[in-house]
C-alpha cells in the first residue's frame, strides 16, 4: 500500500467587501462522478504495485493520473463558468472535497483527514479577481498537484492559468513534496514545488514564473529555475516582494562536515527580465559557499570590481583542486578584520592521500553590505589584519 500523504495547503483567503450571496451553481453530477472514478482508478493502480518504495511510474498509472487531472479540470471549468461574481472560495473548497472525492473512511484515533483540494480567492487592487485551486493526486511518497486559476472576465469566470506536470515517468516528475505560489503585483504567478521521492532527503525544487492568459494572449512561462534542496528539515518558504520574489530553502553545502545550509534566492522581475539579487545567504560563510557555486556572471557581479578577474581565476583553481580525487573541502574560522564590515573566511582542502594535518588553505575576504556581501579577494595567503575571534565557532 502506498504511504499516506498530507499536502501543504495555503490558508483560505476570502474576498473583502463583496456581498454575502449564496452561489446557486454546483458541480455537475456527471462531471463530479467522472472525477471520482478517475481518482479510484489511480488508487487501484497504486494499490496493485508490488514495490513498496518505487521510483518509476508505470504507463498505466501515469495515464490514470493524467485522466484524473483532466476530469478535475473539466468539472471545475463547468462549475466556475456558471458561478457569479460573489463566488465563495471556502464554500467551493468544501464542495470539491465532498463531491470530487469518493467517500472516505472515518479517521482512526487522533488522525486527521487532509483535503486534497484548496481554493483561494485573490482580489488584489489593480488586478482582475481570480480564484485559484490546488488539486492533488496521491502518489507514493507525495502528491502531484494541479494548479488552476480562474479570472473574472466580464460576467464569467474563465480559466486563465493551468500549471501541471507532464505525464509521469518517475515519481520525481510530479509537482509536489511542497507546493507554494504567490501572485505578483504585475499579475504573474511564481510557482515553487519540490519533487516527491521515497528514499532520500536530497532532491530538487523548481520555480516557474508564469504569466496567465489575458484575453487572446495565451499563458506564458517566463522563467524556469531549478535548485537542489534538502527535504524534511525545513519547509521552503516562498514570498512575493514589491519587485519580485524570494525563496528560502535548506540546500547542500560544499562543506563535508556541515553538509547543508540556509539558502536564499531573491529575484527582481523587471518586465519579463529576471535578475538574481542579494542577499544570497544568511551569513558570510554561506555567501562564500554560494559564490563558489554560482555561474561566472553572478560570481563576477558579486566581486569587488577591481578584483573580478583575479577572483574568478582563483575560484577556478580552487574548484579544480576540490574536484580532484580524494579532496574534501571544509570551512574554517570566520574572523573579523580591522576594517569595519570586512571578514575573512578560511577554506581548508583535505587530501585523503596525505597526513590528516597536511591541509591546503585558501582565504576569502568579504565585505558586508546592507543587502548582502561582496567577495573582495580569494587567495592562498591569510590577511594578518583579519585576526579577530572566530564568529562562527560551533556553528
Amino acid at each position: 500500500m502506498p504511504r499516506s500523504v498530507a499536502w501543504t495547503l495555503a490558508p483560505l483567503l476570502l474576498s473583502l467587501g463583496l456581498p454575502a450571496l449564496a452561489d446557486t451553481c454546483a458541480l455537475q453530477p456527471d462531471l463530479a462522478q467522472a472525477a471520482r472514478t478517475a481518482y479510484e482508478q489511480v488508487q487501484a493502480g497504486l494499490d496493485g504495485q508490488d514495490e513498496e518504495l518505487p521510483t518509476d511510474v508505470s504507463p498505466a498509472i501515469a495515464t490514470a493520473v493524467e485522466a484524473h487531472k483532466d476530469a478535475i479540470t473539466r468539472a471545475l471549468d463547468a462549475r466556475l463558468a456558471c458561478s457569479g461574481a460573489d463566488l465563495d472560495a471556502d464554500a467551493l473548497q468544501q464542495e470539491m472535497a465532498r463531491e470530487l472525492m469518493p467517500p472516505q473512511p472515518a479517521p482512526e484515533d487522533e488522525e486527521t483527514t487532509v483535503s486534497p483540494y484548496a481554493a483561494i480567492r485573490h482580489d488584489e487592487p489593480g488586478l482582475p479577481p481570480m480564484v485559484v485551486i490546488q488539486a492533488a493526486t496521491s502518489i507514493p511518497c507525495g502528491g502531484d498537484i494541479l494548479l488552476l486559476g480562474y479570472a473574472r472576465e466580464g460576467d464569467r469566470w474563465v480559466r486563465a492559468l493551468e500549471w501541471r506536470s507532464p505525464p509521469l515517468k518517475e515519481l520525481s516528475d510530479a509537482y509536489g513534496d511542497f507546493y507554494q505560489y504567490v501572485r505578483l503585483p504585475g499579475g504573474q504567478f511564481v510557482i515553487a514545488h519540490g519533487t516527491p521521492w521515497c528514499t532520500s532527503r536530497w532532491s530538487r525544487l523548481a520555480v516557474d514564473v508564469v504569466q496567465p492568459r489575458n484575453g487572446e494572449t495565451a499563458q506564458r512561462n517566463l522563467h524556469h529555475l531549478q535548485q537542489g534542496y534538502v527535504r524534511d528539515e525545513t519547509e521552503p518558504r516562498l514570498k512575493a516582494r514589491h519587485d519580485g520574489f524570494e525563496l528560502r530553502a535548506e540546500v547542500g553545502s560544499l562543506d563535508a562536515d556541515r553538509m547543508t545550509r540556509a539558502g536564499i534566492y531573491r529575484y527582481r522581475l523587471d518586465g519579463d527580465a529576471l535578475q538574481r539579487i542579494q542577499p544570497a545567504a544568511s551569513n558570510g560563510r554561506g555567501f562564500v559557499d554560494e559564490w563558489l557555486t554560482v555561474d561566472d556572471a553572478l560570481a563576477s557581479d558579486w566581486s569587488d570590481p577591481e578584483q573580478r578577474q583575479q577572483n574568478l581565476t582563483a575560484r577556478e583553481q580552487l574548484r579544480t583542486q576540490r574536484a580532484a580525487a580524494g579532496i574534501t573541502l571544509f570551512y574554517g574560522p570566520v574572523r573579523p578584520c580591522k576594517d569595519a564590515d570586512r571578514f575573512q573566511v578560511e577554506i581548508q582542502l583535505y587530501d585523503s592521500k596525505k597526513d590528516l594535518h597536511d591541509l591546503a588553505y585558501a582565504y576569502a575576504t568579504i565585505l558586508q553590505r546592507p543587502d548582502g556581501f561582496t567577495l573582495m579577494t580569494l587567495g592562498d595567503h591569510e590577511d594578518m589584519h583579519c585576526n579577530g575571534p572566530d564568529l562562527m565557532a560551533g556553528q
